[in-house]
């Protein structure tokens, strides 16, 4: 694997397969947070709120990737392009 694929799909500790996932991993913990909180008529427990708030983290830092990449990154490339006169693709 080359050093461009090796960051698009690695996580901050360069992990190869968490990067592509993490997105998804971080629903799948959201979803199983819900039917812990929900199974009782009293307020979550200390703990579950301390996991609620680590994967909020963890999906806010995501989001400020995603935020980042749409606002810089992809424009950059996208100048990039232009620049060396490469004909835009046609996704239909």
């Amino acid at each position: 694997m080359n050093e461009v694929e090796n960051l698009l799909i690695s996580d901050d500790q360069g992990n190869p397969a968490q990067g592509v996932n993490k997105p998804l991993d971080l629903g799948i913990k959201l979803r199983g947070l819900i039917p812990v909180i929900n199974s009782t008529d009293f307020k979550p427990t200390d703990q579950s709120q301390e996991v609620f708030i680590e994967i909020k983290d963890e999906i806010d830092e995501v989001l400020e990737k995603l935020r980042y990449f749409q606002e810089v990154d992809l424009i950059d490339f996208q100048e990039l392009v232009e620049k060396n006169n490469i004909p835009r693709l046609n996704i239909n």
